[in-house]
Parts: structure tokens; C-alpha cells; sequence
């Protein structure tokens, strides 16, 4: 009949429109050039940068996530407001050409950003870079975050506590990799780019598929690490290393159909 007629075009019309291609960023050093985690501290509370490293060896603190916390707070006994911290988050640099590439990917591909940082961090820094329709909300995966009515951030973890995830390569609050299967069991792709830096974006690498592309900042912890020939064997993507937006550019325009 008709209206089944008319379904299945509408199915068809879907599938035709539908990106075959997947772009994820991790964001630090990656998509921005920047720890936006630390960075607001060093431009408003220099005097709170020690404890980042003094803290790190406390078993509370551990895990990133929880230190970030707890710094939120040491942040705002300084009386640094919620104005004055979002404000200095859009001073964050972002690499030259970098924009340009991520606009020129986006007409092709589907865009996602998974990132150790957290949901309000993340949004402002694209916005201020005129990125935020890029990237869909539900495709920023982060470590959820909110103020309270003292203007105080709260993060947690985007591993629920209560389920962890049990991989051995990544923190308790985040398994990059396992955050990429979901992506991928969602939707079918025929090519997937991952650009990331840190020891962190290994993980994901090792879910690509032979026709999918690593992009590992030069320098960085993960090119490091994909220098040893075990740790590389366990990735079947093609590996770039790159140094700047230019790099990312060009990867994008070899690799990516329009």
C-alpha cells in the first residue's frame, strides 16, 4: 500500500543521508591546545598549580576526576566566580587550521569528542570557537559537571560508580574504549578517524578496524607508546602522527569521502 510505500522510501531516503563516516576527538591537546582542566587555575589561581602534582600520589585523588573535584573547590574558596572562570575557559587556544579542518570534516562525517574533561568545560570552549554546532550534544561524551547555587563545580565520574568497567587500560571514570564500541554498535561506518595525544586514547585505538585511521599527536603520549611494537600490534587502524591543524587537515582531505 501507499503509506508502506511510502516508508520504505522515507527508510531509503534515511539510509542515503545517513554519514558513513565517524570523527572522534578526544579533547586536550587534541581538539583544543590546552589542558582545559588546569588552565583556568594557572590564569586565576597560579598559586593552587603545586597541589595538582602534590596531590596526584594521594590514594583519594588517584583518579583524575576525583582531584578535579576537589581543586573545584579549592577554587572557589579563593573566591573565584563562576564569570571569571567560564571567561578565562574561552581564552583556551585552539590549534591553527584545526577549525577549518573539523568544519571540513563535519559536511561528511559524523562528529563526536570523548574527553577525560567535563560537560561544562567543553561546550563554552567550543562555543568560543564556533564549534558548537559540530558537535551534537549526545556526541560529547565527558564526565558529567554542574554548579551549585555558591557558584562551586561539581564533576563526577561518567562511569556510574556502582558499574565499573573493568578495563585494565583505562581510570575507573572513563574506558575511552568501550564509550567507541557503543559508537559503533549504534550506527554502521565504513571509516572511522580517532585523533587523540594521551595515554588514554590507546584504548579506543585498539577497537578500530583495518579500513579505520589513528591520528597521534608527535610528542605526545600516545605516539610514545605506539612507538613499542607490542603496544602498535595491538592496533589494526592505520596510524598518522601529526604536529598541528595543517596535519589534521590533510589526513581529513586523504581519508575522508565527501
Amino acid at each position: 500500500n501507499a503509506e508502506y510505500m511510502g516508508s520504505i522510501e522515507q527508510t531509503f531516503a534515511c539510509h542515503l543521508m545517513a554519514k558513513r563516516q565517524l570523527v572522534v576527538f578526544d579533547f586536550d591537546w587534541s581538539l583544543v591546545n590546552e589542558n582545559s582542566d588546569t588552565f583556568p587555575f594557572a590564569s586565576l589561581a597560579p598559586e593552587l598549580m603545586p597541589q595538582f602534582a602534590s596531590l596526584r600520589s594521594v590514594p583519594e585523588f588517584a583518579v583524575w576526576t576525583d582531584l578535579m573535584h576537589h581543586m573545584f573547590g579549592e577554587l572557589k574558596q579563593k573566591g573565584v566566580s563562576r564569570e571569571a572562570y567560564e571567561n578565562s575557559l574561552k581564552q583556551i587556544p585552539i590549534l591553527e587550521k584545526m577549525t577549518e579542518a573539523v568544519h571540513f570534516a563535519a559536511a561528511s562525517s559524523n562528529m563526536a569528542i570523548v574527553s577525560d574533561a567535563n560537560s561544562i568545560i567543553i561546550p563554552i570552549i567550543l562555543q568560543a570557537h564556533g564549534l558548537e554546532e559540530v558537535f551534537a550534544a549526545d556526541h560529547i561524551i565527558t564526565n558529567p559537571a554542574h554548579w551549585d547555587a555558591e557558584e562551586r563545580l561539581h564533576v563526577d565520574y561518567h562511569q556510574p560508580r556502582d558499574t565499573p568497567h573493568n578495563c585494565p587500560n583505562c581510570p575507573r571514570n572513563l574506558c575511552k574504549g568501550q564509550v567507541l564500541d557503543k559508537m559503533l554498535q549504534e550506527a554502521e561506518y565504513d571509516t572511522v578517524l580517532y585523533i587523540g595525544d594521551g595515554g588514554g586514547d590507546f584504548c579506543p585505538g585498539t577497537r578500530l578496524r583495518p579500513s579505520d585511521h589513528v591520528l597521534a599527536r608527535a610528542g605526545y603520549p600516545l605516539a610514545d607508546k605506539l612507538s613499542n611494537d607490542a603496544a602498535r600490534s595491538l592496533i589494526q587502524a592505520k596510524i598518522h602522527l601529526w604536529n598541528d591543524g595543517f596535519d589534521i587537515f590533510n589526513v581529513f582531505q586523504q581519508t575522508l569521502r565527501s
